[in-house]
């Protein structure tokens, strides 16, 4: 194995970067890890906030004046 380095040997992985503006579920981070092992990416994500079921009626509710 004269000449090859040890990265010919691995197979090579797609790195993304995913930002999420405004947000975004675990379901959306789950389905970005899955995508990711079945076509061989590795995504890397950022988001302004993770947001759950509680956070989502909160965003929709309507706030009493103070």
């Amino acid at each position: 194995m004269y000449g090859k380095s040890a990265r010919q040997d691995r197979p090579v992985s797609k790195v993304v970067l995913v930002y999420f503006l405004g947000g975004c579920t675990y379901s959306e981070i789950t389905a970005l890890r899955f995508l990711g092992k079945l076509k061989g990416y590795i995504f890397v994500i950022a988001a302004t906030a993770i947001i759950n079921s509680s956070t989502m009626l909160e965003s929709v509710m309507e706030k009493p004046p103070i």
